[in-house]
Parts: C-alpha cells; structure tokens; sequence
C-alpha cells in the first residue's frame, strides 16, 4: 500500500473544487488517475480541462488519448 499525504490530498482536493488546481497538481491528479485505471474519470476531467485552458500540454492530449483507448473508444484516441 502506497504512503499517503492526507494533508496534501485535501489541499488538492480542495484546490480541485474551488477550481484553483495549480498546472502541476492538476498533472499530479491525472498521472494518479491514469495509473489506476480511472479512465472515464480522467477523460472528464481532461475534456472539460482541454476545452477551456490554453495552451494544452502534450502529456495532457497523451492521457486523453490512452483513457480514450482504454475505454474502447479508439478513434476518439487519435490525436
């Protein structure tokens, strides 16, 4: 089981609903839900996150990408 900073997880978590998430704790976010295999959550998060902040980054397009695919959407994926 994976050591958990509960103080950090509340402070982004309540960053993430005030909708102030910081760039590297969003990507913080995404690289965990990624790597639990959250895709549907991932891909809302990203979706409504790529349709109103500019510029997108890469790895974001990246993450999409991968959750689109994991979830079978596969021309949804291709970037």
């Amino acid at each position: 089981m994976q050591s958990l900073d509960f103080k950090a997880a509340a402070d982004i978590a309540w960053r993430l609903h005030t909708e102030e998430l910081p760039p590297g704790d969003f990507h913080w976010l995404c690289q965990h839900l990624s790597r639990a295999d959250q895709s549907d959550r991932l891909i809302s998060l990203l979706e409504t996150r790529l349709r109103t902040t500019w510029p997108r980054h890469a790895i974001e397009c990246d993450w999409l990408a991968t959750a689109y695919n994991n979830t079978g959407r596969i021309v949804a994926g291709r970037v």
